[in-house]
């Protein structure tokens, strides 16, 4: 390849192929997919066909150095064993606490040195103030425990251990019994490491809380449960970003230092090799996350790049940072934070924002076509749009550059000079900050997630619209275009003709969702919930509503924004205790209540909170019908109760000929007056009354019912070893199968378009 030859590759803009072609060998060796074979084969064809040799050649030894670096960091998973004793090499910079329960990430001391994620549950405060206090040091721990794999997601859209632990190449958990020995290993290796870990430990002992936060969040990417609060609400307004060191704070660091080496004097050569070591001394101190790696890499290209007088286009520069990281880290485009971190990239390059001689009206509509052309993505991991995102980022982009990013390292090199007031006055402002902020989420709409064709084709429609189809000046025309992409994917439910019955896993709890075609309607039966209990102080953690991590999810995945009917069969916790949390995300219409229920003091105030802003409460009983799509029909309560067990809400529904019969908590004394008042009862399925308890699911009702299936929800390892042995030989005995939520997860029952018979889909084949 002559220098010639290189020199044009690098001004075209051809870099961007062999990068390709590492990312898609990368997705290709960690996936199954076979799309991504097809896109390689297809990228790698029109190489050959229509690109300069030099681009091939790049392409095919770009391609060779990161699958050998696929194969080289691939390490084997740990095996589950019951009781071992293992020793660990920890960097404190990993450590989380929540309350009594602490987390950390370690290295395996063996010949495969295998990264495992440990969790311990401290047995007294002094114990938790001594493992506090080991922060800013590395340290070999000894321990007993037990090795276990990583949990699978219990629905679909729900987070997935598995999955996250395979992006973060962690091989494994450790569950730790007892700790045997601890004994400090400060290497030159780990110095980074320790100093960041000193430095949170620091802000954590002698900055207020919130402040604390957000110097911890800013300065050092170092987030816990005590950030999950403000965390949640930016979240939602799509500003999270701003809130996590990312590639945006550290461009504003650099750019900070690099100004102070210019304004000392010094050529770029003199000053180049400084400015790299402080760069990547600061990526370790920072966490390393991929956006502060593309962030910090874009940083040294340039200066590279100005110090050797090589011009390299953006397009080009983007191209070697992202095969640079995928060398480091073939995984990069596995992680969400990578897939967004480059994608953003890559969109400040083919719509640049800050352009000179552009109109406001350009700039606007800019960043219109910004926000619609990450959308696909963005909904894809969060399932829901923030239509204002990119504008409430333009909004906020000056107070963090010119305030809250120098108040953030001022804080922490000055505090000690500060008066405590002041430090009080910030404390108190940031919390403003974030009521503020929490008014600002009225532009957030669900989506749910789009089929993987659906998301393929949109993204496909977008990039050609905006790097091939059109002229530079044609900016208008690309905007109209683009808005396409939302009106499909905001009209996706209005396409699904699938009609389910899931019954979701909510641990020890019930859900139950009917969903009719085209969003038609949306019936939820109960909530879920998680019974609480009083712990000290000290063992207290963080408070997150228990739906965010399952029924929440699921919902948003599926594009439901609002459910329609709400029936909630009794009052206790495990059924309704999600219900205000549910409000918070959903447009709840209609909540049907058994006669008698809601009336203890927490139902009662969140019934009549939603009656405020216009949802309708109403009660029912025996012989009545909850009308619409699936015509629910009532078979108890049999009179006025007071919403416990033996007053839940019975329901009979027949979907496409297969009739559910739903018992909520009931008894078997109230079951077996069911079974008299209504003889000629049957059912295909049914939700077994508590949770598989032998309080319920009466012999007599199973027999009239005649049965084929039974479905129980209950928790894994639950405390109160549902469902009961004897319950299960009852069923056996009467032949009748039965599936439940603790060994399978979510059930679901799925009719397709013209299809009689349903597919029942659990997360195994999901």
């Amino acid at each position: 390849m002559n220098t010639f030859s290189l020199k044009l590759c690098l001004v075209q803009n051809r870099l961007i192929f062999p990068a390709l072609i590492s990312g898609l060998i990368s997705l290709s060796y960690y996936t199954e997919s076979w799309q991504y074979r097809l896109i390689f084969a297809s990228l790698f064809f029109w190489i050959c066909l229509k690109e300069d040799r030099s681009i091939l050649f790049l392409s095919l030894v770009g391609g060779a150095l990161v699958f050998s670096s696929c194969l080289f960091l691939e390490k084997p998973a740990i095996q589950p064993k019951v009781s071992t004793s293992s020793s660990f090499m920890i960097n404190t910079d990993t450590m989380r606490e929540s309350g009594d329960f602490i987390t950390l990430i370690g290295t395996l001391i063996d010949e495969k040195q295998q990264k495992i994620q440990l969790s311990y549950r401290v047995q007294s405060e002094e114990e938790l103030i001594q493992i506090k206090n080991l922060r800013g040091t590395a340290f070999i721990l000894w321990a007993s425990g037990e090795f276990e794999e990583p949990e699978r997601a219990r629905n679909p859209y729900n987070f997935d251990q598995t999955a996250y632990f395979k992006s973060q190449r962690i091989m494994g958990k450790f569950t730790i019994q007892k700790v045997k020995k601890i004994q400090e290993h400060h290497t030159w290796r780990n110095f980074l490491q320790r100093k960041r870990a000193a430095g949170i430990m620091h802000v954590k002992k002698h900055l207020p809380d919130k402040v604390g936060v957000y110097v911890n969040a800013l300065l050092f990417g170092y987030k816990d449960a005590t950030f999950t609060d403000s965390q949640e609400v930016y979240q939602e307004t799509g500003l999270l970003h701003l809130f996590s060191l990312s590639g945006l704070h550290i461009q504003v660091y650099l750019g900070w230092i690099y100004y102070v080496f210019r304004r000392l004097g010094g050529t770029v050569q003199e000053n180049t090799g400084f400015l790299l070591i402080i760069t990547l001394c600061y990526v370790v101190l920072s966490g390393g996350s991929v956006s502060i790696l593309r962030a910090s890499f874009l940083f040294l290209l340039r200066l590279v790049g100005k110090c050797f007088k090589l011009r390299l286009s953006a397009m080009d520069r983007f191209a070697v940072v992202m095969w640079l990281l995928l060398l480091l880290e073939p995984l990069t485009l596995y992680q969400t934070g990578g897939q967004l971190s480059l994608w953003f990239s890559f969109l400040f390059i083919i719509l640049p924002l800050s352009e000179r001689r552009q109109g406001i009206f350009q700039y606007f509509m800019k960043l219109a076509i910004f926000s619609i052309v990450m959308m696909p993505l963005i909904i894809w991991h969060f399932f829901q749009w923030p239509i204002f995102g990119m504008f409430l980022t333009l909004l906020f982009l000056p107070l963090f550059e010119y305030l809250l990013l120098p108040l953030v390292v001022s804080i922490f090199f000055l505090h000690n000079y500060l008066p405590s007031s002041l430090l009080f006055a910030l404390n108190e402002g940031l919390g403003y900050l974030e009521q503020l902020t929490k008014q600002l989420t009225f532009g957030n709409l669900i989506v749910g997630r789009p089929d993987s064709l659906l998301f393929l084709l949109t993204m496909v429609y977008l990039l050609s619209l905006h790097t091939i189809s059109f002229r530079k000046n044609d900016l208008f025309k690309r905007m109209i275009l683009s808005f396409f992409v939302p009106f499909i994917l905001c009209h996706g439910t209005k396409f699904d003709l699938t009609t389910s019955v899931t019954f979701i896993d909510v641990g020890q709890g019930d859900s139950i969702l009917l969903k009719a075609p085209n969003g038609r309607e949306n019936v939820l039966i109960d909530t879920g919930g998680k019974l609480s209990f009083n712990k000290e102080k000290w063992r207290e953690r963080p408070k997150r509503a228990y739906s965010d991590y399952n029924l929440v999810p699921f919902l948003k995945g599926q594009g439901i924004r609002t459910i329609h009917r709400l029936i909630l069969t009794h009052d206790d916790t495990d059924h309704v205790g999600e219900l205000a949390n549910l409000a918070k995300h959903f447009i709840i219409e209609t909540i049907f209540i058994g006669k008698g229920s809601g009336k203890t003091k927490e139902v009662k105030n969140q019934l009549n909170q939603l009656k405020k802003q216009g949802t309708i409460v109403q009660e029912i009983g025996a012989g009545q019908e909850i009308t619409g799509y699936f015509g629910l029909r009532v078979l108890a309560p049999l009179s006025q109760g007071k919403g416990e067990n033996e007053d839940s809400v019975v329901l009979l529904a027949e979907v496409n000929q297969r009739k559910f019969l739903f018992l909520g908590d009931l008894d078997q004394t109230t079951e077996e007056k069911i079974a008299k008042r209504y003889p000629l009862l049957r059912a295909d399925i049914v939700k077994l009354g508590h949770h598989g308890s032998r309080s319920s699911t009466s012999p007599l009702l199973m027999s009239q019912l005649q049965a084929k299936l039974a479905i129980i929800s209950c928790g894994a390892n639950n405390l109160y070893g549902h469902p009961h042995q004897e319950v299960l030989t009852s069923l056996t005995k009467q032949h009748i199968a039965y599936r439940r939520t603790d060994e399978e997860g979510m059930i679901r029952f799925l009719w397709k378009p013209f299809d009689v018979a349903e597919e029942i889909q659990t997360m195994e084949g999901w």
